[in-house]
């Protein structure tokens, strides 16, 4: 065979194959052209949330799960606004640290409180089926939707209001008590206020949250202004200092007189020797007294030992009270956690 026939051969087989790869390319680009052309516009671009409806879209293999997306994507648009708006808002806390950890549980309930949103009547309004897939677009009535929702809000809102005026009769450890139980009910209340806002703008969400602001700083206030007194049967001070070292590290004060709360440590030690080593075994009866009431006891066994002295056994004995204590923490001792 010729070289000029070779190639001729081959300049006709290259020519053949740059054919069949543009019409390859081509084909391609026009059949993912035609596909995006069909794609409905009413899911390429949700429309925009009006003020008496949502829209959500969504695709997937099946009617059922395409509706389900559409309404998981009508809830992130809606959870999207509620955090933006937390994001510009301003809380009164003593301190900033308060203040943003505040609104990341805040922003943790919303996602939260939104992903399981039950919604009432959601309508199908526009579906498709196109290339295996189905496209849905769903819409959910504002008015009905807020109905709900607020409903569901005032009765937690009553529970919060009824346990706070409940508290202003008790002690100050008491109402702390309380209070701070009502921690993660205030949390989620915010979070359905703020909630109920973006749903129907008319909502007064600020009125709540300044109330449940106040409601977390009296706590704060109660607990700086609590004053504690710790007393002991032991002449040792080794398991009073232990108990005051660990209210101080919580920032309790601690007073030698008039007090809001004592804590009453009662302590039996049983010695022993065994193997040369002098053995202290404790048990520790705390309890947490105010106005005269024993609101909380508790027990701590601990053991020491030392190869020198009873007195040194004991020294031991109080390290391991102090971990337990530690363990437990003077806030579960104080509000009988």
């Amino acid at each position: 065979m010729s070289a000029r026939r070779v190639s001729l051969i081959y300049h006709y087989s290259k020519h053949l194959l740059l054919t069949f790869v543009v019409l390859f390319f081509t084909a391609c680009s026009f059949s993912s052209t035609q596909s995006a052309q069909t794609l409905p516009q009413w899911f390429l671009n949700t429309p925009q949330n009006s003020n008496t409806t949502l829209y959500g879209s969504g695709q997937a293999t099946t009617l059922q799960e395409a509706k389900n997306r559409a309404l998981n994507d009508l809830a992130s648009r809606l959870s999207v606004q509620v955090n933006s708006k937390i994001e510009q808002s301003t809380y009164r806390y003593s301190n900033q640290d308060g203040a943003s950890t505040y609104n990341n549980s805040t922003q943790q309930n919303i996602e939260v409180l939104v992903k399981n949103i039950e919604f009432q009547n959601p309508k199908v309004i526009q579906n498709a089926f196109i290339a295996q897939q189905f496209f849905v677009l769903v819409e959910v009535n504002r008015e009905e939707l807020y109905r709900q929702q607020h409903s569901a809000f005032l009765r937690l809102y009553k529970h919060i209001d009824t346990q706070y005026k409940k508290s202003q009769t008790q002690s100050k450890l008491e109402q702390i008590h309380l209070l701070q139980n009502l921690s993660d009910d205030i949390q989620k209340a915010s979070a359905q206020a703020q909630l109920l806002n973006a749903i129907n703008g008319t909502f007064d969400d600020n009125h709540y949250l300044n109330y449940f602001s106040s409601i977390k700083n009296q706590a704060s206030t109660l607990k700086s202004s609590l004053k504690i007194t710790v007393s002991d049967n032991l002449d040792e001070p080794y398991f009073n200092s232990k108990v005051i070292e660990s209210l101080n590290h919580s920032s309790y004060k601690v007073v030698s007189k008039n007090e809001d709360v004592k804590i009453a440590l009662n302590s039996s030690v049983n010695y022993s020797v065994a193997m040369g080593w002098q053995i202290a075994k404790v048990t520790t009866s705390l309890h947490v007294i105010a106005q005269g009431k024993v609101l909380s006891s508790h027990t701590i066994h601990s053991v020491g030992r030392s190869t020198s002295s009873q007195n040194n056994a004991l020294i031991s004995a109080s390290r391991e009270f102090a971990q337990k204590l530690q363990d437990r923490t003077i806030e579960a001792i104080l509000l009988n956690q």
